[in-house]
């Protein structure tokens, strides 16, 4: 058993099976209207596990790829930059850094 402990990130899951693929979006712990503490893989079962309760997301699957969106692309997403990658802070217009940094915390 792999237990992942999500705290605050931003995770993509993409879940592949012999013919079908779905992605999960995880933002801060919260998915489907609940927060989650940890994601769990076990031989055959990949599951969410919250303070009282879980929540099964695959059984008998192909692939799992997890992605966890770093400070930069959640920046990006969140300016609509792509230039956020390349320059950093350099990309956000003066003045309103501290309403990004706000939305990140």
């Amino acid at each position: 058993m792999l237990k992942i402990k999500i705290g605050d990130n931003d995770l993509i899951i993409r879940i592949f099976s012999s013919n079908t693929e779905r992605t999960l979006e995880i933002n801060k712990g919260l998915y489907d209207d609940k927060y989650w503490q940890f994601l769990v893989f076990t031989e055959n079962t990949v599951f969410l596990e919250g303070a009282d309760s879980v929540k099964i997301l695959a059984v008998n699957n192909v692939m799992i790829q997890i992605e966890i969106k770093s400070v930069k692309q959640r920046l990006r997403d969140l300016t609509n930059n792509a230039d956020v990658l390349a320059f950093g802070i350099d990309a956000i217009p003066k003045g309103k850094e501290r309403d990004f940094l706000e939305k990140l915390l």
